[in-house]
């Protein structure tokens, strides 16, 4: 009697209880894409565009996610931001261009 009560409670923790997950909590993503665009948008983006980049990702959640996620794949993520930043925020980015750096 005793094993088909435990075992009745671990069907129901495992049914009730959330799987547990390898993604980072969301607010800690958002400030590591914060972070993660400060260092590597830079090189670049003038200072005026990467503040005005870390400010969207600031304001949108998913947006720093998806950039998060990119990041495994850089020529992929700089593309992805001169999109953003053009279709979003209305800044036209010459990435080809040298930029001065800080």
């Amino acid at each position: 009697m005793s094993d088909s009560i435990d075992s009745f409670n671990q069907s129901i923790s495992l049914a009730l209880a959330p799987p547990p997950t390898l993604v980072v909590p969301t607010p800690i993503q958002h400030t590591n894409a914060i972070a993660f665009a400060a260092k590597h948008e830079k090189a670049w983006l003038t200072r005026t565009e990467l503040i005005q980049f870390i400010n969207y990702l600031h304001k949108d959640q998913i947006t720093a996610d998806v950039y998060m996620v990119m990041g495994e794949d850089s020529d992929v993520q700089k593309e992805w931001v001169h999109i953003q930043m053009e279709d979003s925020l209305g800044v036209i980015v010459f990435p080809n261009l040298l930029q001065s750096t800080f």
